[in-house]
């Protein structure tokens, strides 16, 4: 995962965090937390945006595409191959 900040007219990379294979999606979640899908290891990667690095991988079902968050207290989607989905609090 590349990182970057605006500075000015140009785009600065600020940090470059390995994540699982095949990232496909990234949700920033807050200032200081993304979640990055990875479609080929069947995983999320949790990344710290502050120390940059990856604070714990998430197994999934086969192939993941996406992450939502939504509700209160707030839950975790991911959709995965044809109609099925993982859930589970964040």
């Amino acid at each position: 995962m590349e990182v970057f900040q605006l500075g000015g007219p140009m785009l600065l990379n600020v940090a470059s965090i390995p994540v699982g294979l095949d990232p496909v999606t990234v949700r920033v979640r807050s200032n200081t937390e993304a979640w990055v899908v990875n479609q080929v290891s069947d995983e999320i990667s949790v990344v710290d945006l502050t120390n940059n690095l990856v604070l714990r991988s998430l197994t999934t079902e086969d192939e993941p595409a996406d992450v939502v968050f939504a509700g209160s207290p707030q839950e975790l989607s991911c959709p995965v191959q044809v109609g099925r989905a993982c859930r589970c609090s964040t």
